[in-house]
């Protein structure tokens, strides 16, 4: 019986892991599209591909960034050292 609680409580925090990044992801690309309108596919791809403290920290840093070719080079450096 344990056992079976173990893997229930696992397979739960993954489940809130993934529902927590889809939001994430949900609401920076929301974010950004506001900021600079739709974005191609080279950039809303990789979004796709980051991790949850990734997508934190890139909400810290939407602000500053001041263009999409700032937002590509985020990603390209966060492609090299995520």
């Amino acid at each position: 019986m344990a056992l079976v609680s173990v893997f229930e409580r696992i397979a739960r925090d993954e489940g809130k892991e993934e529902g927590l990044q889809e939001g994430m992801l949900v609401l920076t690309t929301s974010l950004l599209e506001q900021r600079f309108g739709p974005l191609e596919l080279e950039l809303s791809q990789p979004l796709g591909k980051l991790t949850t403290d990734q997508l934190q920290a890139l909400s810290k840093r939407l602000l500053s960034l001041s263009s999409k070719d700032d937002l590509k080079m985020w990603l390209e450096k966060e492609r090299l050292h995520g």
